[in-house]
């Protein structure tokens, strides 16, 4: 969750400053909406931090975890948990 969130903060603001230098520039699409302009390249930055940031959470360490879950599940390990 921690790397999700903090990418996705930097994401944000790396969208933002995008954002400030093509408004300072005068790009015509950015200056002739620029509400419009700034949600979208707000929201695609916000996004892809949060990718980055799951990318940087996928760690060759969890992958004993990850495949030993479906191994459990399958050997009937847990099944007498009630499940909600």
């Amino acid at each position: 969750m921690r790397a999700h969130i903090i990418f996705g903060i930097v994401g944000f603001v790396v969208g933002l400053v995008l954002y400030v230098v093509l408004y300072s520039v005068g790009v015509r699409l950015i200056t002739s909406t620029p509400i419009a302009g700034a949600l979208a390249i707000l929201f695609f930055a916000t996004i892809f931090g949060l990718m980055f940031g799951g990318f940087v959470a996928l760690r060759p360490d969890h992958d004993v975890i990850i495949t030993s879950v479906p191994e459990a599940v399958d050997a009937g390990i847990g099944r007498s948990l009630p499940i909600p």
